[in-house]
């Protein structure tokens, strides 16, 4: 292998058989002298370490012995030329380096600048965690920086996207709400709170919803879609009247007609059916009209004309096509006409399944066309869920394993009906049924009545207290108790059922007279 040099300029490792540095440039063999060498006037004063007489041709500069390149002048001392002269003046290439290195010292810079406020900003610092994939350790300085500024949105804000996109919607939910205080003009904060209490089930959920849309309502008068939305939480959280407030301002400030369909129901829900119905005999033609006037109907008895404003609204099209369906399908049920419900409810169920009524009265249906597997597992789905007819449901799971003679799933069920806040008359009414089953005559007794106190207008608890009255032989208070029934079914409403209640009071009040013998108490035999 051929031995190696140092380049006397640059110093960088070369070939010494090449003619120039590959480098830098610098020639590396000695070329004769060029025939136009300037001369100089020799310098008066040689320096200490060089020895007299030698001198750089170019510049009269003293060199050392054995120096190839002038230092002062950069000229080649061999053969006379000057060696990278657009570098030592400061030419492009040496502005290229200097430019190099200034942008990589900028890089430099501008890199630790974004460090600095990252970790000086605590939302900054969050957000470069989470986008590195650190979601939770971005909530962690967040938490953090917030138990000490209290008073910023956007670390409110921030914190509040963070809980929603890990799935902790309470928290997510008073972030932002805790954010939305803090900027009541902030239409998207705002929104993004009401959104996510709505994730929420209870009161809690409801009360946040409703805070947030009320103060939207409050600080932008003149958006027309809050205004709207606030009115129908509203009346979702139970609250017609103030829904029905709310519209009439709204028509008020818009003169848009397309707002009395809602207002029409609102009046409707909030017991006030003769202005429910003015208000939608004013309102646009259309489905949803239709829809709204066919559930007036309903509410003011009309069966007949509800019946036919829902199927012209769903027939004609309408926005609210499952709410349409929902409501013809509990007509119908109302009336028994359980088959034709069937259908209209499931296409309620399966077009908006947030219409928990409409999957309630499907699972109903069902138990009505004696299909109690299907029911049964209906039934199930609703009660899991959790949601506002959990409990009813369980009820009715407890009432079809009773029929089955399931004694302890029926128990099971209304252990589940109660845990899910259920405390109806039915619901004591077939928990004494249970007892009587069992042969627990006192439960039973202290159940029905749990049940009257409860519902004293709710029938089959007096007709079951009734019943066992009459059973063990207490005759009076068993009499009383079925002339209540009767009272509160009226005649022809229960059909055969009626009539034989009917008998075996008048049996009862011939034996309570002593106009006859002992009574035979066969019928009686539950319900």
């Amino acid at each position: 292998m051929a031995a190696t040099m140092n380049c006397p300029y640059c110093g960088k490792l070369t070939d010494p058989r090449l003619d120039a540095c590959p480098h830098c440039g610098v020639p590396l063999r000695a070329r004769p002298p060029a025939p136009a060498a300037a001369k100089q006037a020799p310098r008066s004063t040689p320096p200490r370490n060089a020895p007299s007489g030698q001198q750089c041709r170019n510049c009269s500069a003293p060199v050392r012995d054995g120096d190839i390149i002038c230092a002062r002048c950069g000229v080649n001392l061999l053969t006379g030329e000057k060696i990278a002269a657009e570098q030592a003046s400061g030419g492009p290439g040496t502005l290229k380096l200097v430019a190099g290195g200034l942008a990589a010292v900028a890089a430099v810079l501008i890199v630790g600048a974004i460090a600095y406020v990252a970790l000086r900003d605590p939302v900054a610092q969050a957000k470069q965690l989470a986008r590195a994939g650190n979601m939770l350790e971005g909530i962690n300085v967040l938490d953090a920086h917030l138990s000490r500024h209290q008073d910023d949105p956007e670390a409110w804000k921030t914190l509040g996207i963070f809980k929603w996109q890990t799935n902790d919607y309470p928290g997510a939910a008073e972030a932002l709400d805790q954010a939305a205080n803090l900027r009541p003009d902030d239409v998207e904060t705002g929104l993004m709170a009401a959104v996510t209490a709505n994730r929420l089930s209870g009161e809690i959920g409801r009360a946040l919803q409703r805070e947030a849309l009320s103060r939207l309502a409050e600080n932008h008068p003149e958006n027309t879609r809050i205004q709207y939305m606030y009115a129908l939480l509203l009346g979702a959280t139970g609250d017609p009247e103030a829904e029905a407030a709310q519209l009439e301002k709204l028509i008020a400030a818009t003169g848009d007609g397309q707002y009395r369909d809602d207002l029409g129901v609102a009046e409707a829900l909030a017991g006030n059916l003769d202005a429910a119905k003015a208000t939608l005999d004013a309102a646009p033609a259309g489905g949803d009209t239709g829809t709204a006037r066919g559930l007036v109907a309903s509410l003011l008895g009309d069966q007949a004309k509800a019946e036919l404003e829902l199927v012209g609204a769903l027939e004609s099209g309408t926005s609210i096509q499952a709410l349409a369906n929902a409501r013809l399908g509990m007509l119908l049920m109302s009336q028994g006409r359980f088959e034709e419900a069937l259908p209209r409810l499931r296409d309620a169920k399966n077009a908006d399944p947030a219409i928990e009524v409409a999957e309630f009265f499907f699972a109903l249906g069902l138990q009505a066309n004696g299909l109690n597997t299907e029911a049964l597992q209906a039934f199930d789905r609703i009660e899991v869920a959790k949601g506002e007819y959990a409990d009813e449901a369980a009820v009715q799971m407890a009432l079809l394993f009773l029929d089955q003679a399931d004694l302890s799933r029926a128990q099971e069920s209304l252990r589940k009906a109660t845990a899910a806040g259920g405390e109806s008359a039915k619901l004591s009414t077939i928990q004494g049924k249970v007892y009587l089953a069992q042969g627990d005559l006192a439960q039973a007794q202290q159940s029905f009545r749990l049940a009257i106190s409860r519902d004293p207008a709710y029938a089959p608890a007096h007709l079951e207290n009734g019943l066992l009255y009459v059973a063990r032989n207490q005759l009076s208070d068993g009499l009383g108790e079925l002339r209540r029934y009767l009272e509160l079914v009226g005649a022809g409403t229960q059909g055969v059922r009626y009539a034989e209640i009917e008998m075996l009071v008048n049996q009862l009040q011939q034996t309570v007279d002593g106009t006859a013998g002992s009574t035979s108490l066969a019928a009686a035999g539950g319900v």
